[in-house]
């Protein structure tokens, strides 16, 4: 989540920029756990994690839900700025 204190230093573009890469970042993350569950199984844990593989995807996919809420967020604000 975006430090409330950084919210609304850069334009908003490059503000939408960043999120969209965390999103990108964060649908990678998704793929990549969904690669370790194909590799060891969704109940077991990959080696050297303490944590299932089937919490670490829960707990990616809502990373990446968080991000596309704030992504959304942020293109509100530019829908409201263009219709100002």
């Amino acid at each position: 989540m975006s430090n409330p204190k950084y919210e609304r230093i850069g334009s908003i573009e490059v503000r939408a920029t960043e999120e969209a890469v965390e999103v990108a970042q964060e649908c990678l993350k998704v793929v990549k756990t969904l690669c370790k569950i194909q590799r060891f199984g969704i109940f077991d844990a990959e080696p050297g994690q303490d944590k299932p593989n089937w919490e670490r995807l829960k707990e990616e996919i809502a990373d990446l839900l968080a991000r596309l809420e704030e992504l959304h967020e942020i293109i509100d604000a530019i829908e409201q700025k263009e219709e100002a």
